[in-house]
C-alpha cells in the first residue's frame, strides 16, 4: 500500500486534541461509495472525526498529502491504509483553509467518486445569548408582552436560539398564547431582539400570574449566557369580588349587571381577540366576531333559584373557531370557563347547574 506521506505543515497543523471549547464534527464513511456530509465547515481548532460505518474498503487521505487515515492516522502513531473494519481517525484542524480529501480505494485526487472536503474559517468569537433580564411583567390588558434577548461577549458569524413559553401559574390559552419561535443574529450583529408574548385580558378577579421563558439550542458557536430562563408576570387589572358589572364594547352584563360575560377567540390563522357584546335582554344577549355584523353567539343567564337554587347558562353558536366564553357571578365571584376547540363546530350547552350561587 502507499508509503507514509510528509505533513505538509505550512497549510495544515495536525494535533491530537483541541481546545477545551473546540468542537467535535462526525462524517460517516459509508455505507456506499460516499462520505455524509461530503462538505462540512468548521473554525480553527475544530476537530472531524471520520467513521467507517458500512464495512467498505476505505481510507481518507488529502489531496495535498498533509493527512492519511483510516485505523489511525499515519505519522500519529496509526496505519492510514484502507480498511474493511470499523475504525475512527481524527484530525484538529489548527489553520484556516480548505482541505479536499478523497478514499484512494474509489477515487483520486481532484476527480469525481468518494471524495469530501474540510472548510477551516478562522475562528471568530460567536458570543452567548441570554434574556436582558430575568423578570418582565405586563399588565393583562396590554396586548403583547415585550421581551428583550441580547447577544453579548461576541458577534462574529451568523447565531440564533430557541425561545419558548411554558406554564407558569398562568394557562396557555386562558391568560396567554403560547410562543415557539427562533431568533437569529447576522454576522457582525449584536442588536437586542425582541419577542412580543400575546397576552389574553380575561375577566377574572385573580392574582398576578406567571409564564415561564426560556432560550435553548443556541446555533453558531454561540452559547446560552445567564439568565437563559426568565419569567413574565401578568398583573391581574380585574375588579374585586362583589364587584358590579361594567359593560363595555366586549362585555355583557346581565342579570341586573351581575353576571359579567366576555368571550376570547382565535383563527386557524392565529388571529385572536375578543368577542364584540351587544345586550339584548336583561337576561340575554350576543357576541360577534371581528365585525358586528358577524354574529357567532346568542347567549342568557336564567334565574331559576326557584326551582333547583341555580343560575342556569344556556347558549348556542355558530362558528368553528377556537373561543373560551367566560362567565362570572361578581357577587359570588363564580367564574366558569365554557372552551371550543378550533375547528369544531360548536354544540350548544344548557348548563343549569354550574352557578350554584342563590339568591
Amino acid at each position: 500500500m502507499t508509503s507514509i506521506r510528509p505533513v505538509l505543515a505550512t497549510a495544515l497543523v495536525l494535533s491530537l486534541a483541541g481546545p477545551v471549547s473546540a468542537a467535535t464534527i462526525d462524517v460517516t464513511v459509508g455505507p456506499g461509495l460516499s462520505f455524509s456530509p461530503a462538505t462540512v465547515t468548521i473554525q480553527v481548532g475544530d476537530t472531524v472525526r471520520w467513521t467507517n460505518v458500512g464495512g467498505g474498503f476505505h481510507n481518507v487521505r488529502a489531496d495535498d498529502d498533509s493527512f492519511r487515515c483510516a485505523s489511525g492516522c499515519d505519522g500519529q502513531g496509526g496505519d492510514g491504509d484502507p480498511a474493511t473494519s470499523a475504525w475512527t481517525a481524527s484530525i484538529t484542524f489548527n489553520a484556516a483553509g480548505i482541505h479536499p480529501y478523497y478514499c484512494e480505494v474509489h477515487s483520486l485526487p481532484g476527480a469525481s467518486g468518494m471524495n469530501g472536503m474540510v472548510i477551516v474559517q478562522e475562528g471568530g468569537v460567536p458570543g452567548s445569548i441570554r434574556f436582558s433580564s430575568p423578570s418582565y411583567s405586563v399588565q393583562e390588558n396590554a396586548s403583547n408582552a415585550t421581551v428583550t434577548i441580547q447577544r453579548v461577549g461576541g458577534d462574529d458569524g451568523m447565531v440564533s436560539v430557541s425561545f419558548a413559553t411554558s406554564n407558569g401559574t398562568a394557562s396557555q390559552g386562558l391568560d396567554y398564547m403560547a410562543v415557539s419561535t427562533t431568533v437569529t443574529w447576522a454576522d457582525n450583529d449584536d442588536n437586542p431582539k425582541t419577542v412580543q408574548v400575546p397576552i389574553v385580558d380575561d375577566a377574572l378577579d385573580e392574582p398576578n400570574e406567571s409564564v415561564g421563558l426560556n432560550l435553548s439550542a443556541p446555533t453558531g458557536g454561540a452559547t446560552l449566557g445567564s439568565p437563559a430562563s426568565a419569567t413574565l408576570t401578568i398583573a391581574d387589572n380585574d375588579n374585586p369580588p362583589g364587584g358590579p358589572c361594567v359593560a363595555d364594547a366586549n362585555t355583557l352584563c346581565l342579570l341586573g349587571d351581575r353576571f359579567r360575560l366576555q368571550i376570547q377567540f382565535r383563527t386557524s390563522q392565529g388571529q385572536m381577540g375578543m368577542g364584540l357584546a351587544e345586550e339584548l335582554r336583561d337576561f340575554s344577549g350576543s357576541f360577534s366576531f371581528f365585525n358586528p355584523d358577524n354574529l357567532e353567539m346568542l347567549v342568557k343567564v336564567i334565574d331559576a333559584c326557584a326551582l333547583n337554587n341555580r343560575y342556569w347558562l344556556f347558549y348556542g353558536a355558530t362558528t368553528n373557531v377556537e373561543f373560551n366564553l367566560l362567565v362570572t357571578d361578581t357577587l359570588r365571584n363564580v367564574t366558569q370557563v365554557y372552551p371550543n376547540p378550533l375547528n369544531t363546530a360548536a354544540l350548544p350547552i344548557q348548563d343549569t347547574d354550574a352557578f350554584a350561587t342563590c339568591p
